[in-house]
């Protein structure tokens, strides 16, 4: 939490029980509900454009919403949810980056995607009694925290939901398509451009970033061993295509890298089309 907010609540550190936040205990050390009075509103959010947190206060007669629960912050490694938790809530990430990861039989971890700014966890809990997978935050993150059993109480609601769902197939189908259908060099030229494309759209540089993601992250996101991932980003960057500084990426060539990923014009076209039609989430 920033300096200015209340109490925050409770992280469970028991390695047998979630570390995530707890949204209908008490706050730590007593004292009243810290969200009752929120600490940040939609309209001065910098992520105000592409959030579901605002769409929804669009469609709120009260201001600031009153089932936003602002600035909730959790440290890198911290889990937002982990697989079997009881759904509570979705999650809008102000800030910060997030991963969502299954656990396999052999106790290994599978990443199955990264979340920036603006995008919504928890979706995956809708309509059941578990989270099927786990969220841990990849560098410290702040969430708006919206629980579901206050969405009924904004009319509209539904639409909007039913947008974000959209937004999760179309995700999993290009994850899908990524892992089985193109070659190692596709996936990483694939991935580096969706990446350049979505700090487009929230106002940042397309052509210099940081990975807030480990190499063997994206290797089990991608479907490659770490080896492979790290050869083909030494690669790219002596094919001039890249500049690589530990995580610090800068493309060099963006259309060269985009032909690379097997995509052209047409398909970021319908692409951007999709991200920001009348619910403009991402």
């Amino acid at each position: 939490m920033t300096a200015s907010s209340t109490t925050p609540y409770i992280v469970s550190t028991n390695r047998n029980t979630s570390d995530r936040l707890h949204i209908g205990g008490q706050p730590a050390g007593g004292g009243t509900n810290p969200f009752a009075t929120p600490a940040g509103c939609c309209k001065d959010c910098m992520s105000r454009d592409y959030c579901v947190g605002s769409q929804l206060s669009a469609l709120s007669d009260s201001q600031p919403l009153p089932l936003l629960r602002h600035n909730h912050t959790l440290g890198y490694r911290e889990h937002l949810f982990r697989e079997g938790d009881a759904p509570e809530a979705i999650y809008v990430l102000k800030s910060g980056a997030v991963k969502l990861y299954l656990m396999s039989e052999d106790g290994g971890e599978q990443v199955v995607s990264f979340y920036m700014p603006g995008e919504v966890l928890g979706l995956d809990a809708l309509g059941t009694d578990a989270h099927r997978s786990s969220a841990m935050v990849l560098e410290r993150a702040c969430f708006c925290v919206i629980p579901l059993a206050s969405l009924d109480r904004v009319p509209g609601c539904h639409q909007v939901l039913y947008k974000l769902l959209s937004m999760e197939l179309v995700r999993d189908h290009h994850t899908i398509e990524l892992i089985t259908k193109k070659d190692a060099e596709a996936k990483m030229a694939n991935f580096l451009v969706d990446l350049s494309q979505r700090f487009r759209t929230r106002g940042y540089s397309g052509s210099r970033f940081n990975l807030s993601m480990k190499r063997t992250e994206i290797g089990s996101y991608l479907g490659l061993a770490v080896e492979t991932v790290s050869r083909i980003l030494t690669r790219f960057q002596d094919e001039g295509l890249l500049q690589v500084q530990r995580r610090q990426i800068c493309i060099v060539n963006f259309a060269r890298l985009e032909k690379l990923a097997g995509y052209g014009a047409l398909h970021w076209q319908a692409q951007n089309t999709a991200k920001t039609g009348s619910v403009s989430l991402f």
